[in-house]
């Protein structure tokens, strides 16, 4: 039947096939030109974020800087979110290449000439330093991602940041902990990205010093041991933390610097 088919045609399977790869290909290639073309605008939409916020007017901007029309903001469906989710994985990305060249890896296994507690503190600085050109803008960022729709990538995202940043401290653990270490480390992160917004100290010393109060025994965290003594500790900072920043989301505190 499929003989007959291609002999109806006036094609062969090979140039019926053929044809079909040529399709997919082209295909291919007209999503990677996409995917490229969506990178740029928003790459270039960074740069009008202090002005316009995460929001579709800043992507807009980016689509005009490109050599675009404004009508291009249609490839960015859930508009400000698009921008800053973009902006998080960049980041994490960036993070991945300063971690590779803190490291030495041999036979897949990872070696780190600093302790464990000074490898975290100065990995996250690295990291939560990233957003501070956009501080004034950023609970806005924080908004978007907490919105019930977005959530589910937002942790992703997380996830993949405390993973790789485990993953380079060279841990090889396979137990409990490995769930228990990557949880702790992220509720680290979000309390100290919480207190930096709020932070009006010369260079956010308080944001770093407060951050290696958090991570002073992260290292017992990593033997299990007085985990449930810490995160007890940790949650009532991270309540604490979370009410000063809800009250900068919804307008209630002063954000200007």
């Amino acid at each position: 039947m499929w003989r007959c088919l291609c002999q109806s045609t006036g094609k062969s399977w090979e140039q019926t096939h053929s044809s079909e790869n040529a399709t997919s290909s082209g295909d291919s290639e007209g999503e990677e030109e996409f995917t490229d073309k969506k990178e740029k605008i928003l790459e270039a939409a960074l740069l009008f974020v202090p002005r316009h916020g995460w929001s579709t007017a800043a992507i807009a901007a980016g689509a005009e800087e490109v050599g675009l029309s404004v009508g291009a903001t249609g490839m960015f469906p859930s508009g400000g979110f698009d921008l800053a989710d973009y902006f998080y994985k960049r980041c994490n990305k960036n993070l991945i290449t300063h971690l590779e060249e803190q490291v030495t890896i041999t036979e897949g296994k990872v070696q780190r000439s600093q302790p464990l507690g000074q490898f975290m503190e100065s990995t996250l600085e690295v990291r939560l330093r990233m957003i501070v050109p956009y501080l004034d803008r950023w609970p806005q960022a924080m908004g978007l991602m907490s919105l019930p729709y977005n959530a589910p990538t937002s942790i992703r995202n997380l996830q993949t940041l405390v993973d790789d940043i485990w993953y380079y401290s060279g841990d090889t653990s396979t137990d409990f902990n490995w769930y228990t270490k990557r949880a702790m480390l992220a509720g680290v992160y979000k309390v100290t990205e919480l207190c930096l917004i709020q932070d009006r100290s010369p260079d956010y010393t308080d944001t770093w010093a407060f951050l290696h109060r958090r991570l002073s025994d992260l290292t017992s965290f990593s033997k299990g041991v007085r985990q449930v003594q810490e995160v007890k500790s940790f949650g009532k900072d991270l309540v604490s933390a979370m009410f000063i920043t809800g009250s900068s989301i919804l307008g209630l505190g002063n954000t200007n610097r």
